[in-house]
């Protein structure tokens, strides 16, 4: 059972209609729609992903593929946000960790596309070890994958892959097979470890991200955009 911090609610977003409620800021009517409904997507989001934690997280199959849905969709509402603004709004805006963004963001591309999106063929994340001749079959606690104490084990961090020595408790096991010797005609199973506090932390990101635009769009008027 792995502690999770909870995630920061979006209940200081747009306070007093000040910050990303003001309707000139979008480029319509439909956006500005559309820019509180992706609002409302981000605070159901991260309620439900909470409430999935708030006992303790165990990583189980679904909560696992859960989680990563909900860290997607709050960083797929943030990015559409950003583009219901207009143009010459938008971009005034510079996320203060850009840098920092950028690097989850190429994490979490890979957890997504190998647990949720391309399990069976993830091919687009080199630096992640999966450039298409891994394939995850299964999801998995610690307690399961010590059965396999001679598989190949793998760590996968922020900035990439690394060998691992043993599983922690807290880790989610990926089961995959590489297909790096198929000229042999053989499959390897290995394991990849995945720590879900990394997950959590790249929605974060998006959250303060938002944050800062709200922040932003909160201190611009009207006039200077006429």
């Amino acid at each position: 059972m792995q502690m999770l911090k909870p995630l920061r609610t979006t209940d200081g977003i747009n306070k007093g209609k000040r910050g990303l409620g003001k309707v000139w800021l979008a480029k319509d009517k439909a956006h500005r729609e559309l820019l509180l409904d992706c609002v409302l997507k981000v605070n159901y989001s991260v309620q439900d992903f909470n409430k999935t934690i708030e006992n303790g997280f165990s990583a189980s199959p679904k909560d696992v593929v859960y989680l990563i849905v909900l860290a997607d969709w709050i960083r797929d509402s943030y990015r559409r946000i950003k583009d219901c603004l207009r143009d010459d709004v938008a971009n005034g805006f510079a996320f203060s960790d850009a840098a920092q963004l950028g690097c989850y963001w190429k994490f979490f591309k890979a957890i997504r596309s190998a647990v949720v999106a391309h399990p069976v063929g993830s091919s687009q994340h080199r630096d992640y070890g999966f450039d298409g001749s891994r394939i995850c079959v299964d999801i998995r606690s610690k307690s399961f994958m010590d059965a396999f104490p001679m598989a190949k084990l793998s760590r996968l961090r922020i900035d990439g892959i690394e060998d691992a020595e043993y599983v922690r408790d807290e880790d989610v096991v990926l089961a995959t097979y590489s297909t790096d010797f198929a000229e042999e005609g053989k499959l390897h199973f290995q394991r990849v470890c995945l720590d879900m506090a990394d997950v959590r932390d790249a929605a974060e990101l998006y959250i303060d991200a938002l944050y800062e635009l709200d922040q932003y769009v909160a201190g611009l008027k009207m006039r200077d955009f006429q």
